[in-house]
């Protein structure tokens, strides 16, 4: 997998967030970046924004309040690419991978989906040549310490 499907990976196993350039509590205006929701075990969903980060660890903001969700685990994460809305191939990616020590306060246990369209740049920069659209849904979980209020 490259280009555009491993970055939409890539995006799954991030979406519990990339990068806040401001400490929890610090009322800022939201960072600009793709909305999404995570549906959380504790009862709760937030609607959450990726703005561009590094790597793995960095946290999501809470659009609706000053909360950050730090991802601490994440989960299996299933991908499906389809060409004009008929499944081609899917493929899951493991999860199990776990940052600190298990022991943070406020954590709670988060699903998300997503989808996303290919341009024609991105299909065939996968080798995906057939004409049509291509289009990827991902789906997953992600252990989050919730910080802020």
């Amino acid at each position: 997998m490259t280009g555009a499907l491993k970055r939409c990976a890539t995006a799954g196993m991030l979406t519990a967030g990339l990068l806040l350039a401001a400490p929890a509590g610090t009322a800022l205006a939201d960072p600009k970046g793709e909305t999404f929701q995570l549906v959380c075990e504790n009862g709760k969903t937030y609607t959450v924004v990726t703005p561009p980060g590094n790597g793995n660890w960095t946290p999501a903001h809470d659009v609706n309040s000053n909360k950050v969700l730090v991802p601490v685990q994440f989960g299996a994460f299933t991908g499906t690419v389809f060409l004009d809305g008929v499944e081609q191939f899917s493929f899951t990616e493991e999860g199990g991978e776990t940052k600190g020590s298990g022991k943070q306060r406020n954590r709670t246990t988060c699903t998300f989906t997503f989808e996303y369209v290919l341009t024609p740049e991105e299909a065939a920069e996968e080798g995906l040549t057939e004409e049509g659209t291509y289009s990827f849904s991902g789906s997953g979980s992600v252990v989050v310490q919730i910080k802020g209020r």
